[in-house]
């Protein structure tokens, strides 16, 4: 039985069935911002149509001294609709227009607090550094599966086709579910182009014949490194370095530089079909340049510091041109809205005008 609307002896009454689902419309209309006695009279107008002050205050039980504050709080978001006269007359807007305006306000307000955070946080305090040794297959691959499912925005991995299989379910997940940026170099092995062809609907790839260290750096705060001849021998072990901020800065320049350059690109390349985020500036131009590659715009939005004045700044548009000198350069020319171009260069940047602490990629 649905909830029906009865006059008994002159008076409105309002009946629910047992089943309604009344009270998880109030908590889904509240989570999008509406204060209760708002959910209450936006419910009743929706399901009853042109209704006054009175005729509210029956069907919801809100006081009368509130139900005038309740509907011009309504109107004001752009809910209801007030129709002059005696007595004045309120309705709906039709759900269709008036939750879709109540979602892009909650989702608007989310990205401007991540923004604002994201922000903050570039001001980080000190933590104490720390550097771990664990020893045997099985403890190493769960530091690195643990790793791997804690990321949030980037992972560089290197490491044999053996490992990169096992850890395959997880970099998935932390793509598909967390949108986390994957730049993966693999040592080659047996059934390698299988894995290959996996990983590269999901991670930026090069295959690197002369095998290197395992490595595995998670959103430049831990970084995991040991010898791949090594990982299948008892006596096999990795450090572990977490929060030494000069130490990955190195790690992470070496991955670069001593692994993914130094390796194959495949074909087809990565091109993502969704923001990615990047902690590394080459990795981000990395993508930029296969975006390009495919004759489609990048686009990015790039936290950071005015080189300058050393303020925290946002710049967003899209990526006029790419500059890389390997193990040397590695900046790009951000144009935004109003065409105002800025040079963007990485961590420690001195010739751009904004050094970049977090690149989001998109085309």
């Amino acid at each position: 039985m649905k909830p029906t609307l009865e006059v008994l002896n002159n008076k409105l009454t309002f009946s629910v069935s047992a089943d309604s689902s009344k009270d998880k419309l109030i908590e889904n209309l509240m989570n999008l911002g509406l204060t209760s006695y708002e959910a209450k009279s936006y419910l009743a107008l929706a399901k009853y149509g042109e209704l006054t002050s009175t005729d509210l205050v029956k069907l919801t039980g809100i006081p009368q001294s509130r139900i005038y504050d309740v509907v011009s709080s309504l109107q004001r978001k752009g809910l209801v609709w007030v129709q002059s006269g005696r007595p004045m007359k309120f309705r709906a807007v039709e759900p269709s227009i008036a939750i879709k305006q109540l979602v892009e306000k909650v989702t608007k307000g989310s990205q401007e607090l991540i923004d604002e955070i994201s922000r903050y946080s570039l001001e980080r305090k000190v933590v104490e550094p720390s550097l771990l040794i664990v020893r045997g297959k099985k403890s190493i691959e769960k530091w690195v599966g643990k790793s791997i499912a804690e990321s949030k925005k980037e992972i560089l991995f290197a490491a044999p086709s053996y490992l990169m299989e096992a850890m395959y379910q997880t970099l998935f997940e932390s793509y598909e579910r967390r949108n986390v940026s994957l730049t993966l170099v693999i040592y080659p092995g047996e059934r390698h182009e299988e894995l290959t062809r996996k990983l590269m609907k999901i991670a930026n790839i090069r295959i690197r014949e002369i095998v290197g260290p395992y490595i595995l750096i998670s959103d430049n705060k831990r970084c995991i490194i040991g010898s791949t001849l090594f990982l299948n021998s008892e006596d096999c072990y990795a450090d572990i370095v977490e929060m030494e901020d000069e130490l990955l800065y190195t790690l992470a320049y070496f991955f670069n530089q001593s692994l993914f350059i130094t390796a194959k690109s495949i074909e087809p390349i990565f091109v993502p079909v969704k923001k990615m985020t990047f902690l590394n500036i080459w990795s981000a131009i990395e993508i930029m340049k296969n975006i390009l590659s495919v004759g489609r715009i990048p686009y990015a939005r790039v936290l950071g510091k005015n080189i300058r004045t050393s303020e925290s700044v946002q710049v967003e548009g899209k990526v006029v041109s790419t500059n890389v000198v390997p193990g040397l350069i590695y900046s790009f020319i951000l144009e935004d809205s109003s065409g105002k171009q800025v040079t963007v260069g990485g961590i420690r940047a001195t010739l751009e005008e904004v050094e970049a602490r977090e690149i989001s990629v998109w085309a």
